[in-house]
């Protein structure tokens, strides 16, 4: 009975989607709304079979595990989005240069180097084992 619930759910999805696109002549909000309904009566039978009432109680679990969070103050979260707005700049201009374009010039040829070297020594360690 769960699986039919969670079919007719998707169904729900479905057919507001559907409704979007098979009615461009109506007013956007109209076609929106449609999804929005579909969305909530996709909600509200999901709610009735057992994941879905699983998963409910999961998300309000959640919702009150966030609440409980110790969130940081509004300076520190300034000063943090600050320093990675920096961090960013600085990586950029870093990046962009051409000495940058060099080491990982060099880097990518290191890495094939390396590559080349497991596999040769792969290959000899088969080859003497009699594979």
């Amino acid at each position: 009975m769960d699986k039919a619930k969670i079919a007719l759910a998707l169904g729900c999805v479905v057919l507001g989607v559907w409704g979007y696109y098979a009615f461009p002549d109506l007013a956007l909000v109209l076609r929106v709304l449609m999804v929005f309904a579909g969305l909530a009566a996709a909600a509200g039978v999901a709610w009735l079979s057992a994941p879905g009432k699983a998963f409910f109680a999961f998300a309000q679990e959640s919702w009150q595990e966030a609440g409980r969070v110790a969130w940081p103050s509004r300076k520190e979260t300034t000063q943090m989005t600050l320093v990675v707005f920096v961090f960013v700049v600085v990586m950029a201009v870093v990046f962009r240069s051409e000495a940058a374009r060099d080491i990982l010039r060099f880097a990518r040829r290191m890495l094939w180097a390396y590559v080349a070297l497991v596999v040769v020594l792969a290959a000899i360690h088969l080859w003497r084992e009699g594979f």
